[in-house]
């Protein structure tokens, strides 16, 4: 259908621009042209075929309109014009052929619209006199020669083309107001004929669009047409109404090669308008002419006026036709505009998103609330207000020192209190980033990711942040893997730097410094921040909030001469211990009350205040004992809560020699004891068990699940998941089996590997031996396990290799992973055993291609070297000599 419509339309438009270029066949003379007395064009022009070729039409009309003309000077005139341009089109000028071909075309149409009267012969004497003028001209220029001589003079080309302009433009002038009353009738009859033959094409051509709008219009003309096609009295008005409804089949016809949306409802309503206004145009006409008919309707003075209102109606629907049109294009310009611009945005976010995600290594844990955080206790309303107080006011004091370090000993809760600040300020929009390091996790043991975790969070936080810390990862892709001032000047001071000023506080945090495996790192990082902090404070107000314990080498840069005009620094000591005892006891009486309502009977009073009071008092300033000690008592498994009470508060610390922990090492050993079964006959091999358990879980280099942890250490399935509840006071036990364990507080390890704390109780762990026991698991596993193309993809492993995580998970146990990534870190720390030796040996033999193979899967080469180095120094062999028969 739509290829019938598409030709339908194309031959209407054809036959409508046909109209004012070619005389209908009825006009045109069938005699043929008498012999003159000039050259005979017939055998002196033959119009010829060129490469060029450009002005064919012209050159044909003028011949086509030589057979019509019955003047004389005329025909000569013709003729002449015939010659010279028959060797201008010689010329491969094409521009200025073009030009001259329409200037042809246009002098062709005057002999077919000749009238006969005194006027008509004057100008067509003076028509024919500047004709031959140009021609003779312009062939007085050209060197006669060969038929095919080249003509290059392009001047000479453009005066033959002006003139024949002027000639045509003259006789048409002087024919407007030479024109006689039976001319003009009988060109208004040709028009109008022509018209209405066009538009019955049209018509026909609309027949399969499937909307009737367009159709309707051009029906509702072709009626029009035909009442007044014999009223011609009237040119001028006619020709009016004839150019606007000629105006109007454009408008209603659609382009060629388009069609018409069926669904189009704005097009469809703006048909209906217009059809509704030629309605009224047509009801008009067929009014004057029954009222008329048998008259010189447009001789008087009163239809002419009639047909003036007719042509007024028939433009005024035009416009408001294309007006609604034009309006409706460019409220869908808009929504396209619109449309393109959130694409762009959606593209640019995902281009952003992509570079963001490019960050790395960046530790996603290592935010305060990540969701693996092994506590999420936050500071209890009413509690720790003065020195929440102290830390808030140094935040929002633009002219106050821009580091903030807040330390004491294990357990007094400064964790819990850089938690608190992160939410506090998250909520006033001072929050920057925050970096909580872990000695149990190994993105976050080190500084490897440190500032890149900060600058990913920083451009998260800010848009202005964001796009410039995009740019600089854009511009420097190495910076995420370089050394740590090079990570902090681009990732950070950089675009920062380049911010405008940004009055309100942005805050980092930084907890738990003292728990970051290497030493010299975290010295190197606390001294890299004082000058880099004051260049990017003169955009924007960014504040550093630091805690740890008051280690040796943390202490020695924060506390250096140079730092004090940098850094403010608060001891918990320092804080009066009665306000500390009261948020303790505060503490205390939230936590017991809620065990009352939820475990004992209703109505039960306890505790008493005597009770509450020795449990505060023990615990002294540690928050963390407070916190165990509420863990223990509401545990679920037996003796019940009222029992774990009086052991807590019967306990002896005689044994504790390390005097600010007494309290929390005499607690410790209480949870401790209680976890082991009554059961004497298999009291002692539990207890190993038991002690293999925590040993692992405090030595791991980061956390396994109880599934990974039991098939590592050997043991039954659902042997380390069903006794790790009896440890619920100490350790933050996962909802299920397959997510990883962690330690509740650094202190609990502390505890098990200082023998002067844990004594020589079953649960103390002796860090040589677990490390070697742990080595050697390792290496059987891994002995026993790797084999070539582990995960199965071939010779197809490259970088590009899709779902490497889902095949690890799938191919790759999680505690063989861990063999992979650690074994030689506990070796480095185990004593030499035969038993490790010979795994050792059998690995580097027949497997160490297969663990190559596996790091490289996983995207863990940067491994390999290292865990081979420590392996050798640990052997006092040469790596060469660790692997000759391999």
């Amino acid at each position: 259908m739509r290829r019938r419509v598409k030709q339908g339309i194309k031959q209407g438009v054809k036959g409508f621009n046909d109209l004012f270029h070619k005389p209908s066949d009825h006009s045109r003379s069938p005699s043929p042209a008498p012999s003159h007395s000039g050259p005979k064009p017939s055998a002196a022009v033959n119009v010829t075929t060129t490469s060029t070729n450009y002005l064919q039409e012209g050159l044909s009309a003028l011949q086509h309109s030589l057979h019509m003309i019955q003047h004389e000077e005329l025909k000569q005139s013709f003729g002449d014009l015939l010659i010279v341009t028959e060797a201008i089109n010689q010329s491969s000028n094409q521009r200025v052929l073009v030009k001259l071909n329409g200037e042809l075309k246009q002098l062709a149409e005057i002999p077919q619209n000749l009238g006969e009267s005194s006027q008509v012969e004057k100008r067509v004497q003076d028509l024919a006199s500047d004709i031959s003028t140009a021609a003779k001209n312009a062939q007085a220029q050209f060197v006669r020669g060969s038929t095919k001589q080249e003509v290059n003079d392009l001047a000479t080309i453009s005066t033959l083309r002006d003139a024949l302009h002027q000639a045509v433009s003259k006789f048409r002038t002087e024919s407007v107001a030479t024109t006689s009353t039976s001319d003009i009738k009988g060109k208004g009859r040709a028009i109008s004929g022509r018209i209405v033959g066009a538009l019955t094409i049209v018509e026909k051509s609309l027949d399969g669009i499937p909307v009737p709008g367009p159709k309707a219009v051009v029906g509702g003309l072709l009626e029009i047409l035909k009442s007044i096609n014999l009223l011609l009295d009237n040119e001028d008005d006619l020709k009016g109404l004839v150019d606007h409804l000629q105006r109007l089949v454009k408008v209603v016809t659609p382009p060629e090669g388009s069609s018409i949306d069926p669904d189009d409802a704005d097009l469809a309503q703006r048909l209906e308008e217009l059809m509704s206004d030629m309605k009224r145009v047509k009801t008009e006409a067929e009014r004057i002419r029954d009222q008329n008919k048998g008259s010189k309707f447009f001789g008087s003075v009163d239809n002419a006026a009639a047909i003036a209102k007719l042509s007024k109606i028939t433009e005024q629907a035009i416009d408001r036709f294309q007006t609604a049109g034009g309006i409706q294009v460019e409220r869908r310009i808009r929504e396209l505009r619109g449309g393109i611009e959130r694409v762009e945005e959606k593209v640019l976010s995902a281009a952003d998103e992509a570079t963001l995600n490019n960050i790395q290594p960046r530790s996603e844990n290592a935010r305060y609330n990540s969701i693996s955080q092994t506590s999420t206790s936050f500071c209890l309303a009413g509690t720790r207000i003065a020195v929440l107080e102290e830390i808030t006011q140094w935040a929002e004091n633009r002219d106050g020192h821009p580091i903030y370090w807040l330390y004491g000993m294990a357990g007094t809760g400064k964790s819990t209190i850089a938690r608190t600040v992160a939410k506090h300020f998250e909520a006033r929009r001072y929050l920057g980033a925050s970096f909580f390091f872990s000695r149990d996790e190994k993105d976050r043991q080190t500084t490897d990711s440190t500032f890149p975790t900060i600058a990913y969070q920083l451009a998260c936080l800010n848009p202005l942040f964001r796009s410039r810390i995009i740019n600089a990862v854009r511009n420097n892709p190495n910076a995420c893997t370089s050394m740590m001032q090079t990570q902090l000047e681009k990732l950070i001071a950089e675009p920062l730097q380049q911010v405008t000023h940004q009055s309100s506080p942005i805050v980092v945090i930084l907890d738990a410094l003292d728990e970051c495996i290497n030493e010299s790192s975290i010295a190197e990082l606390l001294s890299l921040l004082a000058p880099t902090i004051q260049s990017i404070r003169k955009s924007v107000n960014i504040k550093f909030f630091l805690t740890s314990r008051p280690e040796v080498h943390i202490k020695a840069v924060l506390t250096d001469p140079s730092m004090k005009a940098v850094s403010s620094v608060s001891h918990l000591h320092d804080v009066e211990r009665s306000m500390v005892q009261a948020d303790i006891r505060r503490y205390l009486d939230h936590h017991l009350s809620n065990i009352n309502k939820t475990m004992l009977p209703q109505g039960t009073s306890w505790p008493s205040e005597e009770d509450k009071e020795k449990l505060a008092e023990m615990a002294g300033i540690l928050f963390i004992f407070a916190a165990v000690c509420v863990k223990y008592i509401g545990s679920n498994h037996p003796p019940p809560p009222m029992t774990r009470l009086r052991k807590v508060l019967s306990s002896s610390s005689d044994e504790s020699e390390v005097q600010p922990l007494k309290h929390l090492d005499t607690l410790y050993k209480q949870v401790l004891m209680t976890a082991m079964r009554d059961d004497e006959d298999e009291g002692l091999e539990f207890s190993e068990d038991l002690q293999k358990i925590l040993g692992a879980i405090v030595l791991f280099f980061n956390p396994l699940s109880p599934a990974a942890l039991e098939n590592l250490l050997k043991m039954e399935e659902g042997s380390v998941w069903s006794n790790l509840g009896r440890f619920h006071s100490v350790l933050a036990v996962p909802p299920t089996k397959d997510l990883p364990v962690h330690i509740f507080h650094k202190s609990f390890p502390d505890f098990l590997t200082n023998s002067k704390r844990s004594g020589k109780h079953w649960f103390h762990i002796i860090p040589k031996d677990h490390h070697g026991h742990l080595a050697a698991l390792c290496l059987t596993h891994m002995n026993g396990l790797l084999h070539h193309d582990m995960c199965g993809v071939g010779d197809a492993l490259n970088d590009e290799t899709d779902n490497r995580d889902k095949l690890m998970e799938k191919h790759v146990p999680h505690h063989l992973r861990y063999a992979c990534e650690h074994w030689s870190l506990h070796l480095k720390l185990s004593d030499h055993t035969e038993e490790l030796e010979n795994e050792l040996q059998v690995f580097c033999k027949t497997k160490i291609l297969y663990w190559i193979e596996i790091l490289s899967f996983a995207g863990k080469m940067d491994l390999a070297v290292p865990l081979i180095n420590s392996a050798r120094d640990w052997c006092k062999v040469s790596v060469a000599t660790l692997c000759m028969q391999v």
